[in-house]
């Protein structure tokens, strides 16, 4: 719940600059034509992302540590290969970092601040992770780091666990020898 109010905070306090501003004189800060963003790992189960109505009535919106994705709800989303999510994006996206056009070329771009991306229908906040741009497709990865942490978290307490049970069932075989 706390998550889902840091994500309305940050789209609230950020505004969305780049839908007053015409780039019209240099096409490299925003797509003529319609395209996807990849979320990845966004159907992942673990928890890293939360759905959620709002903000606004007729929208919904994704959170996770490091960002937010904010759509209408007649959206038509797909599934997209290893658990990612495709999210159409109509011509005009574009986005902003530091209250300044970005540059939507080609090429990888690690997220160090607040970016805000959106073509009007779709708005993406993110602080993390990284950007990569090919042509029309707009894929978002959160930091690896933090899946990882939690991924080997999981693992640490299945391990215990595991080992907790067979301790268990040691030391009952043990006592039973005993009497």
């Amino acid at each position: 719940m706390p998550l889902r109010l840091w994500g309305l905070l940050i789209f609230l306090i950020f505004p969305l600059h780049s839908y007053g501003q015409d780039f019209s004189a240099n096409e490299r800060f925003r797509f003529d034509g319609s395209g996807v963003l990849i979320i990845s790992s966004a159907r992942d189960t673990t928890g890293f992302f939360n759905w959620g109505p709002g903000p606004g009535t007729g929208r919904i919106s994704l959170h996770w540590e490091g960002g937010f994705l904010s759509v209408p709800d007649t959206l038509a989303m797909e599934a997209y290969p290893n658990n990612n999510l495709a999210v159409p994006l109509k011509a005009g996206f574009s986005g902003t970092v530091k209250n300044k056009p970005m540059l939507l070329e080609d090429g990888i771009y690690p997220i160090t601040g607040n970016v805000v991306l959106g073509d009007g229908t779709v708005q993406l906040v993110i602080s993390t992770g990284e950007l990569e741009i090919h042509g029309p497709r707009v894929r978002y990865r959160h930091q690896e780091s933090d899946l990882n942490k939690t991924r080997a978290n999981f693992l640490l307490i299945a391990g215990l666990l595991i080992l907790i049970v067979v301790l268990l069932r040691r030391s009952r075989r043990i006592l039973r020898k005993g009497s």
